[in-house]
């Protein structure tokens, strides 16, 4: 290979890197299923959307990624996912919705009542986000760091 052609090719694969880091994409959300390396990731983005895309050995893994964890996935128009990240697994509680408002519920768990966040990733169980009310007995699963629920399950309407 002479020192030209040699140049002309480096050229081309720093163009084409270029190109596409300029197209990747980042979608943060609930994992619904995760089928590891060499499978799919479904996500329920913030986005208002689900998004299936692959994970393959080029993909850069960061933490244990789990049903339900919250993650961020940068992803190119193929459907390649570059890079996920595991940014907090989901845990379950259960309690008694003490506060409806349009952006979360008060839930009481325990002695205490904490404000729980719903987002557009947040999956209903056996109710629809409109039916829950004061008094129903709930299983949820929430991320601590922020106070967001991953999915709410109606145990019991209250009476």
């Amino acid at each position: 290979m002479t020192k030209a052609c040699g140049a002309a090719i480096a050229a081309v694969l720093v163009v084409s890197s270029a190109a596409r880091a300029d197209t990747v994409t980042q979608y943060s959300g609930v994992v619904e299923s995760y089928g590891g390396v060499g499978g799919k990731i479904v996500i329920r983005t913030t986005k208002n959307s689900t998004g299936h895309w692959d994970v393959d050995k080029k993909t850069l893994v960061k933490n244990a990624i789990k049903v339900n964890d919250w993650v961020s996935a940068w992803v190119i128009p193929s459907g390649h996912v570059v890079t996920l990240l595991s940014e907090q697994h989901a845990e379950p509680h259960a309690g008694v919705i003490k506060q409806v408002d349009k952006d979360g519920l008060s839930i009481a768990s325990g002695t205490s009542t904490l404000k729980w966040t719903i987002t557009s990733a947040t999956a209903f169980d056996g109710v629809a986000r409109g039916e829950l009310k004061v008094g129903d007995n709930i299983g949820f699963n929430g991320y601590a760091n922020n106070r967001y629920l991953a999915s709410v399950k109606l145990v019991r309407h209250a009476d």
